[in-house]
């Protein structure tokens, strides 16, 4: 499936932050939305719609945050 150049770069930026930060035991790493919207460099929504283009692909595994002090969570699948 098809995500696009941006998508591909948000996935990108993902699998290196994913290279550089602690897992869980289940692969998951956590990251801050606001801080992967200003690594990456797009607005908040589009970096909403890009994730979920990614989740649907195929490409990551996404578990949201359950409040503000929970940070959601990744995994690279491809």
């Amino acid at each position: 499936m098809k995500v696009g150049g941006d998508a591909a770069f948000l996935l990108a930026y993902l699998n290196y932050v994913s290279k550089r930060t602690p897992r869980d035991e289940r692969g998951y790493f956590s990251l801050d939305s606001t801080f992967a919207i200003r690594g990456v460099g797009i607005p908040k929504r589009s970096f909403i719609r890009y994730r979920e283009a990614l989740v649907e692909a195929g490409y990551i595994s996404y578990i949201p945050g359950d409040n503000q002090n929970i940070k959601p969570r990744y995994k690279v699948l491809k």
